[in-house]
């Protein structure tokens, strides 16, 4: 199967399964976004996404989102829309969302940590 790079704008989706309390106040989506920037070193791939409306749990609210794959072994570039991929997701304030290197930050920083799947919305 060829995988396509994730190009700004490509439009992903993303369902999460937890934190638990997260989903059940919230639900599990899916989450629309689009991606800002893809950037890869190695075999860590990240994905910056800006979501289509803000995420809000715990008096915490995220537009960002910082994306990596779950398992080793496994490529944010697999995800289509049939084929999701197990990821954690980062939520970012918008000034580390629009800093010079948004994928390095100290954990202090996450204003959400998520864990669900990534998949590209079907173009039609």
């Amino acid at each position: 199967m060829h995988m396509r790079m994730l190009l700004p704008g490509d439009a992903v989706q993303l369902t999460l399964s937890d934190p638990w309390d997260f989903v059940t106040s919230c639900g599990s989506g899916p989450f629309r976004g689009k991606v800002l920037r893809f950037f890869q070193v190695g075999d860590l791939e990240q994905l910056l996404v800006e979501m289509s409306s803000d995420i809000a749990f715990g008096g915490r609210r995220c537009q960002h989102i910082v994306i990596k794959p779950r398992h080793c072994g496994h490529s944010l570039l697999e995800a289509d829309p049939l084929t999701p991929v197990p990821c954690n997701a980062t939520g970012l304030s918008r000034a580390q969302a629009t800093s010079e290197n948004p994928f390095e930050f100290h954990p202090h920083q996450a204003l959400l940590r998520l864990i669900g799947s990534l998949s590209r919305v079907r173009q039609d």
